[in-house]
């Protein structure tokens, strides 16, 4: 009984925490004015609003042929179409939640990122490095049409800590109390590499599947990630590196 009443009266002296989910984009306004002590975005922010513009030619023609994303045949131009939309895209995010949050108040941010030595023009993640092959290998089955591939641009970027940090201070609202990035393997506790690709497939297709299946039809999917899990099989056994780098920022409102 005196166990229970000493619980119950430390419980007592824990401060409120009130939740609440809304409907609506998180790069427009969702809370009301100067009511959140603390906002956590979870891996939502490398998604794009939408598909960078400027990935077109005067004439109409899309210039990231073959590619679905940033890859090393990119034309320089993508990468920086990519990371001006990035930019557009978080400065509106900061800038919503700034008149949302409390001055003095913290957002505690996690982003899918690159390296900082990576190369803006060249660099992808191995996800997409995998499923643009598996997409392309479709044109060659005559499953999808070369035109169709051209014209599809992933909705997602992955920033540097820097580019984040550049963007966060140029924007004003927020002050940056601490940014890193951490690297991880993804599932290297599976030893068996059909195992573990059979895994980190369904991993891809999670994520994926619902924007692959509007642009090109659910009709090939079942052949799209059959052909993804093999090119990840193979990527295991040539010992290609299957990392994520998490970019973590705690900002305060200003």
């Amino acid at each position: 009984e005196e166990k229970r009443e000493d619980v119950e009266g430390k419980s007592k002296k824990v401060p409120l925490c009130f939740l609440m989910g809304v409907p609506g984009s998180y790069y427009g306004r969702l809370f009301p004015k100067e009511s959140l002590h603390l906002v956590h975005a979870n891996c939502t922010l490398h998604w794009l609003s939408q598909a960078p513009v400027g990935l077109y030619s005067p004439e109409g023609r899309a210039i990231n042929k073959g590619n679905i994303y940033i890859s090393e045949t990119s034309p320089r131009e993508v990468g920086k179409a990519y990371l001006v939309q990035f930019e557009g895209d978080l400065t509106q995010f900061l800038q919503c939640r700034s008149q949302e949050v409390l001055s003095n108040g913290l957002m505690l941010l996690t982003f899918r990122g690159r390296p900082s030595s990576s190369n803006l023009a060249t660099w992808q993640p191995w996800e997409l490095k995998l499923l643009s092959q598996a997409v392309t290998s479709l044109v060659s089955k005559g499953m999808v049409e070369e035109e169709k591939v051209d014209s599809f641009d992933f909705p997602y970027f992955g920033a540097t800590k820097e580019e984040i940090q550049s963007i966060v201070r140029a924007e004003g609202s927020f002050g940056v109390e601490k940014m890193q990035t951490v690297t991880h393997s993804v599932a290297n506790e599976i030893e068996c590499n059909m195992e573990r690709a059979e895994k980190l497939g369904k991993f891809i297709r999670a994520f994926t599947q619902p924007l692959l299946s509007r642009y090109f039809g659910v009709q090939v999917l079942g052949s799209l990630y059959h052909e993804l899990t093999l090119l990840t099989l193979h990527h295991l056994e040539t010992h290609q590196p299957v990392d994520h780098f998490i970019i973590i920022a705690l900002l305060r409102r200003i």
